[in-house]
């Protein structure tokens, strides 16, 4: 490998030799410093500056009415799809007829689960108004058998005990005689 050192006196030896090559030089020279600033520094530079490029190319597009219809002309021919009889039927994409389709029925299942929540709600509500009124009507019943119990155990208790002192004056009566 053979390996070429250039020093000031050589390199001014080449340019005074051949005028041509200080032009070549100095054109690589620079194209090598240009391309290495737009990998390290131009990368960054675009990134920052972005959004605002990107607005100000949108509002250019905005006004040039011939752009305007060519990207009208590319968005009807990425969302329609015509046959043979295109005059007379226009039909979506089969992507854009699945998007359609995904929403349709995200917006049925939002309405379905919206309609579940109030039909639940709803009998949510009459159950705990059923099993407020039946614990009523059982506290009541409750309460009413519990004095007819009390009632029917006092009358019991007074006819046992009016019966027990009647055996007891006919056992003593007996026992007298």
């Amino acid at each position: 490998m053979t390996t070429i050192t250039l020093n000031r006196t050589a390199l001014k030896a080449l340019i005074d030799a051949d005028p041509e090559f200080e032009l070549q030089l100095k054109n690589n020279v620079i194209s090598e410093v240009g391309r290495r600033f737009f990998e390290k520094d131009a990368r960054r530079v675009i990134a920052a500056a972005e959004p605002e490029l990107f607005a100000q190319a949108l509002k250019g597009v905005q006004h040039d009415h011939e752009i305007v219809e060519k990207i009208k002309v590319a968005l009807s021919a990425a969302i329609v799809q015509r046959d043979q009889n295109y005059w007379t039927k226009v039909k979506l994409t089969p992507a854009i007829q699945k998007l359609i389709d995904e929403a349709v029925i995200e917006v049925k299942n939002r309405a379905i689960r919206s309609a579940l929540d109030t039909v639940t709600t709803e009998i949510g509500t009459r159950i705990q108004e059923t099993l407020a009124h039946n614990l009523e009507l059982l506290s009541v019943d409750e309460r009413i058998q519990k004095r007819v119990d009390r009632l029917v155990d006092a009358e019991i208790d007074r006819r046992a005990e009016e019966k027990f002192k009647a055996r007891m004056a006919g056992l003593r009566a007996a026992m007298a005689e």
